[in-house]
């Protein structure tokens, strides 16, 4: 059965405009150009404060979630790594001069280049093609064990946690540079005494090696109380939150 309308005593008092009927401004109804924009802008606040609402929940929920809460704090820690990483090698190539800085007498030098290798240039001999396929294909895989092992393993201390997302950050940052500058990596730092020096890095790398020295140095240090205490909370908190 068709639909049928039938106009309001208010609709059927329409004049005609040019032989097209029109319908009389109300004040106050939805036809009044004003009222529709109150409305409109009544229905967007209100669209607004759901989504806000919305958002809560979800922080709420990934708080009260001890899973969710470990993969937002990991996401947080890479978050910062990356970011410090890729504003420290923009404001390396816009501002550093050609040629070498010395700070702290000869301690700290600034020296902008770009390396197509690992860490300290390891594996720069290599062909175009291993390089991708180790430096970008492997690493990305290496981070994306690296960074759900830190989600997901039970009984991680906050610590390792944090100096795992380091490493997942960090490895980002370069990660990205190699995607963005077809293999190259900006480093410009360079570290040491007298004749004993680093080779020339960047932030990435120093938190790639913080966060692997770290987790090497929890590895072999001896277990306490208090932390097989807060691993197994944590197991608990876990299957409670599952």
């Amino acid at each position: 059965m068709p639909w049928t309308f039938r106009a309001s005593p208010a609709l059927s008092a329409a004049g005609t405009v040019d032989g097209e009927v029109t319908s009389p401004q109300v004040p106050g109804s939805f036809s009044d150009p004003r009222h529709r924009h109150i409305e409109f802008a009544r229905v967007a606040r209100q669209m607004c404060l759901a989504r806000a609402a919305f958002a809560c929940m979800i922080a709420v929920h990934m708080i009260r979630n001890p899973t969710r809460k470990r993969a937002a704090t990991v996401l947080t820690i890479a978050g910062v790594c990356i970011a410090l990483d890729q504003v420290t090698k923009a404001l390396a190539q816009a501002y550093l001069p050609p040629g070498t800085l010395y700070l702290i007498g000869d301690t700290v030098r600034l020296h902008l280049s770009e390396n197509t290798g690992a860490f300290l240039s390891l594996g720069a001999a290599l062909s175009e093609g291993a390089r991708f396929w180790l430096f970008t294909i492997v690493s990305t895989g290496l981070l994306v064990a690296v960074g759900v092992y830190a989600i997901a393993a039970r009984g991680l201390p906050p610590d390792v946690v944090a100096a795992l997302a380091c490493i997942a950050g960090g490895g980002v940052g370069n990660l990205i540079d190699r995607i963005a500058r077809d293999g190259r990596v900006v480093d410009f730092l360079n570290f040491g005494i007298g004749n004993l020096r680093t080779g020339i890095l960047n932030v990435a790398d120093i938190f790639i090696t913080f966060g692997a020295l770290y987790v090497m140095w929890a590895a072999f240090r001896k277990p306490d109380s208090q932390n097989e205490e807060s691993g197994h909370m944590e197991s608990e908190n876990e299957r409670i939150g599952e």
